[in-house]
């Protein structure tokens, strides 16, 4: 997934199941852009912030994060930044984490964003940035931006990834948005992979050139 375009969503592979490759080729500076239209209609209850859609009793479950969570969701996007740092074209900022722990509390609290967690028991396993934003600058139509998607690596492939994408989804229903967008780096081939498998289709693929040589 992409964390690089600030502009854009960025999100990391959670439980990859094994689907179709989306596109046709590797590139790995490159961001590939994905949407999801809502296609079939899910039974999901919302009760104290926690997301629950018929699955299984083992697949986690998602709430919405709060400030004192905050300790919990950092080693989670630590994880992420591990795994996308390779796909990176632009060098990371050194107060990253500093950065990236304000943007979180901004999204707590404020009203066109929420954090979602999956929980096994009271263990946090992943998390998604779910924001408002307009990925059209032709369109008025607001979607739902599907950012810093991650689900810990001794707990993928239990359905947190997909239970993190209906929790989304149901989120974006109750704004009266249409689409979910998630950004993936190109050569992360197992993000595409789950992004496929969870109903999201190409959209865009945003192509960088260096031109410092």
């Amino acid at each position: 997934m992409c964390d690089e375009f600030d502009s854009h969503l960025q999100a990391l592979v959670a439980s990859p199941p094994a689907v179709v490759n989306i596109g046709g080729h590797r590139r790995a500076r490159s961001a590939e852009y994905a949407t999801r239209v809502w296609g079939r209609r899910e039974t999901a209850e919302r009760g104290s912030g926690l997301y629950r859609f018929g699955y299984p009793a083992l697949v986690p479950a998602v709430r919405v994060a709060t400030q004192d969570d905050l300790d919990r969701i950092l080693p989670l996007w630590r994880e992420l930044e591990a795994v996308q740092g390779p796909f990176r074209s632009y060098p990371i900022v050194a107060d990253a984490e500093t950065r990236i722990s304000a943007a979180f509390l901004d999204a707590i609290d404020g009203p066109d964003a929420d954090i979602l967690i999956a929980f096994d028991a009271d263990d946090p396993i992943g998390m998604a940035l779910v924001r408002l934003d307009h990925p059209s600058r032709m369109s008025d139509e607001v979607a739902a931006e599907l950012m810093r998607v991650v689900v810990r690596s001794d707990r993928r492939g239990t359905g947190a990834g997909r239970a993190l994408v209906d929790a989304a989804q149901a989120w974006a229903r109750r704004k009266g948005v249409r689409t979910l967008v998630a950004a993936i780096f190109v050569a992360n081939e197992p993000s595409r992979r789950f992004w496929r498998a969870v109903g999201f289709e190409p959209w865009v693929e945003r192509m960088v050139r260096d031109v410092s040589r």
